[in-house]
């Protein structure tokens, strides 16, 4: 029987091995183990979340290689060795974490590629692997070997890499690396819920957040308790920062290290459920989930603490994963579609003939996102047309775009400069518009508002090349549609071209208008498509949708919606009929996961 040591109620066996990852949900503590791990003298720790166990590319190779013909397996090697190059390797993050950051993440930062090419001639032996369990070593072995290196560069004994699905997907981990050791962090759902409201991915309604905490933590836990013991430790976070000596010295036996580490913890962040999640949110985590929370050691009780309303901590990174879907953006979308459909400008609809297909950015709130959406395009040789929206009386009377006050509307200087940025990277930048809005809100004729607007970009040197309409309350209730202020625009369906629309006591003469006064090229919803897809409301819809597949596709979810999404995405194919392909993108539905 192997030797064990204890700590907070837990047996962990002793032993040694140098592959240790580091898993759990987000927002439970990975960041600090693997901070505290790293101050071990027998611990390196990988910079950064390599990522490859997302990627179901990765998850599936050696199943893939398995099943080829032995005639196709030299092609295999080659195809498998491209794709660490070209997707695991290195990869580009869309958020520059300081102003000197070349964003470049993965392996690559701190592995040369000599280094990598070196240890990809293990997949050579792929070519005589006569059972998928070899095919699974050998992969597995690659994968080890370029995490050694960084333990080896460093003269220590252990490395240790920290993605939080590496719990999720821990029953591969140990498949190809059967010697690895899984710390799988665990923390109440209800501070973790409460600690998403402090970034940018994720849900922030705390409900939505719970449900999404249990779902995955019943799923990581069924996994876990597949695995032999001696492969996986689960850890409380809340006993990591209040007993942190004693649960670190545990984790070094688990892993066969020396019992130290180096590093403030603190316990501020226990509990603050208590206080700051409200009365409701706190009865939903009992009535739904008190059963798992008491099995991972938590009291399901609802607090009797004053509530108090946590504070606003902005927006701090960017990446580029739908919250509600999880497809990513660049490589499950616009990528394929630039395979087969040419990216044009909504300016350039039109003037080519050859199939194509344009991105439409709405940028409602967020002009971050938009940003990191538009560098991330950039660095794939993409340029897309971004439509920027002023404040509405109705929803919101300051954005980033500007403020409405007495004085009228006064746009934001920093507005021109995020706009000369998408400029820059290739984009061009219109108006989304909700100008007659503003007109009857300023009792001011819609003329008047549009110009100012347009004469305001104009002047700091930056042309509105066309303009898209918005939606909202205002238009809704007065049954019209912005873009019908244009007379070159459409009618909305049932209604009239030119009719007069009385609000507040102030007459709007529609379709009035000429586009090309203002230096419009284009009113979105006036262009030239056969097809449209959208992420409206934060699901999938248009044409593209509905004629695909998998007209179903919202409904589904996992590994099933991801393929349903690309059996879709494949279909917007010159061979299918597609010459032209609207993508209406919201940046703001977009965030860190």
């Amino acid at each position: 029987m192997k030797e064990t040591c204890h700590f907070a109620g837990v047996s962990v066996p002793k032993t040694t091995v140098g592959s240790v990852f580091i898993g759990g949900t987000g927002r439970s503590g990975t960041s600090l183990l693997r901070r505290a791990l790293n101050s071990n003298p027998d611990v390196a720790s990988v910079p950064g979340e390599t990522k490859c166990i997302n990627d179901e590319r990765f998850r599936l190779a050696p199943h893939w290689f398995h099943g080829l013909p032995s005639g196709s397996r030299e092609q295999g090697v080659k195809d498998l060795k491209r794709l660490w190059r070209e997707r695991f390797y290195c990869y580009v993050h869309p958020h520059k974490a300081s102003l000197k950051d070349n964003q470049l993440r993965g392996f690559c930062l701190w592995l040369d590629r000599e280094a990598m090419e070196a240890e990809l001639s293990r997949l050579d032996e792929l070519v005589r692997a006569t059972s998928l369990h070899e095919v699974e070593a050998i992969w597995g072995g690659l994968y080890a070997a370029l995490f050694r290196h960084r333990s080896q560069a460093q003269g220590k004994s252990h490395w240790v890499e920290k993605t939080p699905r590496n719990s999720f997907f821990a029953e591969y981990l140990y498949s190809i690396i059967p010697d690895m050791r899984l710390i799988n962090m665990v923390r109440d759902g209800r501070d973790v819920a409460l600690s998403m409201q402090n970034v940018a991915w994720g849900e922030k309604d705390y409900v939505k957040a719970l449900d999404w905490w249990a779902e995955e933590m019943r799923e990581t836990m069924r996994v876990v308790d597949s695995l032999p013991e001696s492969a996986v430790l689960t850890v409380r976070y809340e006993d990591l920062v209040t007993e942190p000596n004693a649960v670190m010295a545990g984790i070094a036996d688990f892993i066969g290290a020396t019992p130290s580490h180096d590093l403030d913890i603190f316990a501020s962040s226990v509990g603050r459920w208590k206080d700051e999640m409200p009365t409701e949110a706190q009865e939903h985590a009992v009535t739904r989930h008190g059963e798992l929370l008491e099995r991972l050691g938590y009291v399901a009780t609802v607090s009797a603490h004053r509530i108090v309303a946590p504070t606003s901590v902005p927006r701090i990174d960017f990446d580029m994963k739908k919250r509600n879907d999880g497809t990513r953006y660049m490589t499950d979308l616009v990528l394929p579609l630039h395979a087969v459909l040419k990216c044009v400008t909504m300016r350039e609809v039109g003037q080519g003939g050859e199939p194509c297909f344009f991105l439409r950015h709405d940028v409602d709130d967020d002009m971050d996102a938009a940003l990191q959406m538009a560098l991330l395009e950039k660095g794939h040789g993409i340029r897309a047309s971004y439509f920027l929206l002023p404040p509405s009386p109705t929803q919101g009377k300051t954005n980033y775009y500007g403020t409405i006050d007495e004085n009228g509307l006064r746009p934001n200087q920093t507005v021109i400069d995020q706009a000369r940025q998408l400029i820059e990277w290739g984009h061009e930048v219109g108006l989304h518009n909700n100008i007659a809005e503003l007109a009857v809100y300023l009792k001011r004729t819609v003329a008047e508002v549009l110009a100012e607007q347009v004469e305001f970009f104009a002047s700091h040197g930056i042309k509105l090349v066309g303009s898209a309409a918005h939606g909202g309350p205002f238009f809704h209730e007065n049954g019209f549609v912005s873009f019908e202020i244009f007379a070159e625009a459409g009618v909305k369906p049932g209604f009239e071209r030119g009719r007069t629309i009385e609000v507040d006591g102030q007459v709007l003469k529609l379709h009035t208008l000429s586009q090309a006064d203002y230096g419009f090229a284009f009113e979105a919803y006036s262009l030239p498509y056969e097809i449209g897809l959208n992420d409206s409301n934060g699901m999938w819809g248009g044409k593209l949708v509905r004629h695909s597949p998998h007209p179903e596709l919202n409904e589904l979810k996992g590994e099933r919606y991801l393929s349903a999404f690309r059996e879709m995405v494949a279909t917007a194919h010159p061979k299918s009929g597609v010459q032209t392909l609207q993508v209406l993108v919201h940046p703001e539905h977009w965030g860190i996961c």
